[in-house]
């Protein structure tokens, strides 16, 4: 490849494998972001449950919160999976881009998609790194819905007689 340099001097220089060095940083970067976008979905997923736990913590409102706390659970769910997918289809990118001789600096995992390497993204949801996460927590949620001590629990109340039985009358 031929440069010129800002003193006007042409030279040359095999830059292939710097550009395949600086494709595989940005696929990096990528893998990078698309873990730390998974953290952080974790975070806000405990963070919004235990929210509107504690905002139903009332004794009429804790069951249909506890349920309520379902919906967010499995969105979040599904999103940390498409992430964590991405992140997989990512990884075999990098390892394309790593065994070409050159590069077109293409971000798009397509191919690698196509070729079915990567589990889908509903297998992904049951993987060994988020079932743990989310299966504990909506346990959590459902003993929560359905075990709920703060309800107390009345006995059936006697039936009352409109006639008493007062000595005297």
């Amino acid at each position: 490849m031929m440069s010129i340099d800002l003193s006007g001097k042409v030279f040359f220089m095999a830059l292939d494998h710097e550009d395949i060095y600086k494709h595989l940083d940005f696929i990096q970067l990528t893998i990078t972001r698309m873990g730390a976008n998974s953290f952080l979905i974790k975070g806000w997923t405990v963070t919004l449950v235990a929210a509107l736990l504690a905002f139903t913590a009332d004794k009429d409102k804790v069951i249909t919160g506890a349920w309520i706390c379902l919906i967010p659970s499995l969105l979040f769910w599904g999103l940390d999976a498409y992430y964590l997918r991405q992140e997989r289809l990512f990884r075999k990118l990098y390892d394309v881009v790593r065994l070409r001789e050159k590069t077109d600096f293409s971000l798009h995992a397509h191919d690698v998609e196509e070729a079915k390497c990567v589990q889908g993204w509903f297998r992904t949801m049951f993987t060994v790194t988020l079932m743990p996460f989310y299966g504990l927590l909506i346990a959590v949620v459902i003993f929560i819905a359905a075990y709920n001590p703060t309800v107390k629990k009345t006995a059936p109340s006697q039936p009352t007689s409109t006639f008493t039985n007062q000595p005297g009358k």
